[in-house]
């Protein structure tokens, strides 16, 4: 979902795609984006990963600051068709999505040796 968008705001800055367009189909995404990540950091919480809790709170913290600071006249929308061509909201935009990519890729490694190293410690019975 997120490369998703790293493409419709690469398309919007290249004048491939308009701005109502852009920003419709990325406030259809990021609901589906932020389900995932709350349900991770309350799958955490609620089995005591502390570790993977503390990695996941930068980003839930910095999206709940991002919906509370949506515009005003938009009820549910965080995305803004009047201030995305701006090209600082686009810039800031550009380098949030990689953020988040690059976050997301730091994670799956943590769960993936995390899940490697469950499994060798399993297969040995160590744990």
């Amino acid at each position: 979902m997120i490369c998703w968008g790293l493409i419709i705001l690469d398309d919007l800055s290249h004048d491939f795609k308009n701005p109502m367009d852009a920003t419709r189909t990325l406030n259809k995404i990021f609901v589906p984006e932020y389900c995932v990540q709350f349900s991770i950091f309350f799958l955490s919480l609620i089995t005591f990963r502390y570790v993977i809790l503390l990695i996941n709170l930068p980003l839930v913290l910095y999206m709940l600051y991002r919906y509370i600071r949506r515009a005003p006249n938009n009820s549910k929308e965080i995305y803004d068709s009047t201030t995305i061509l701006n090209q600082s909201t686009l810039k800031r935009l550009n380098i949030e999505h990689w953020l988040k990519i690059t976050f997301h890729l730091i994670l799956f490694l943590v769960y993936a040796i995390g899940s490697l190293i469950y499994f060798i410690l399993y297969l040995t019975d160590e744990y």
